[in-house]
């Protein structure tokens, strides 16, 4: 492209004034970056009736959830190292675990082997069952 087919934009004050997203924003709703726009207020859930309320990730640390198959014969397991800080037995974690992801469970030391590659399954079970913070690992 030439030179003289360019369009100089250095004639509007401004730059470009043109969005071509403001059809999609909501009647009424602030612009982006205005003054009018408040941050929304974060509300902590109230526990369900008769259930204790789940400990946050702050007081009980990280979980780690990895998948192994070195040692195994080929077979995938999938470990959760260092349940001993949940507020619950291991033996009773892994039995609920079994029930709820449709697996084999055994207790290895304060880790956790769920038979088959359940990374994912298990991170959000034990987030959403106790309000942990987990992490997955290789």
């Amino acid at each position: 492209m030439k030179n003289k087919d360019k369009i100089e934009q250095d004639d509007v004050p401004g730059g470009l004034t043109h969005n071509p997203f403001a059809s999609l924003r909501p009647t009424g709703a602030p612009e982006v970056g205005s003054q009018g726009a408040s941050p929304r207020e974060v509300v902590p859930a109230e526990p369900a009736a008769g259930r204790p309320a789940a400990p946050t990730g702050s007081s009980v640390g990280r979980l780690v959830v990895q998948r192994e198959k070195k040692g195994r014969g080929g077979k995938t397991v999938t470990r959760i190292i260092d349940c001993g800080q949940l507020p619950v037995e291991i033996e009773q974690l892994a039995r609920q675990l079994k029930r709820a992801l449709g697996c084999g469970a055994s207790v290895d030391g304060a880790d956790i082997l769920l038979q088959g590659a359940l990374t994912d399954r298990a991170a959000e079970w034990l987030g959403k069952q106790y309000g942990v913070a987990v992490t997955i690992g290789n």
